[in-house]
């Protein structure tokens, strides 16, 4: 069982890109949002650490979609040193800061795109359509 004081942490600087995100209709809540920015920002190889954040969302809210889980443990595996188990317990803090900085990544992306006039509700279902047509190009 996660510790439910834990939570993923928003920078402040995405205050309105986040408000933008709850207006959209393909996201349930906080969690989505983290989620889906967390995989933009790891496929996209873009980090943001957060200097300052109120807004958060408990991990266990997140852990709570489906493949949440195993999509945490994937990255970490990936960028995690390996000198101890990324996925023990003891690490968790470090797994979900892992987490936190690719989903500050992917908001500072989606807010690059929003500022060069694109409309997020065009370019969430662009983003996605182009990383499955990536991953079947990969499969091919």
């Amino acid at each position: 069982m996660v510790s439910t004081d834990l939570r993923l942490r928003f920078d402040d600087e995405f205050d309105e890109i986040l408000d933008d995100l709850r207006e959209i209709s393909y996201f349930a809540d906080l969690a989505s949002i983290a989620l889906f920015c967390a995989a933009l920002g790891s496929a996209r190889h873009h980090r943001s650490p957060r200097t300052k954040g109120s807004r958060d969302v408990r991990i266990q809210l997140i852990l709570n979609i489906p493949g949440a889980a195993s999509f945490m443990d994937a990255i970490a595996l990936i960028h995690l040193s390996s000198e101890s188990d990324p996925l023990s317990a003891e690490r968790l803090e470090e797994r979900l800061g892992l987490l936190e900085e690719f989903a500050n990544g992917g908001l500072s992306l989606l807010t690059q795109m929003k500022n060069s006039g694109h409309l997020l509700s065009a370019a969430i279902p662009a983003i996605i359509s182009d990383q499955v047509r990536s991953i079947r190009r990969n499969n091919e």
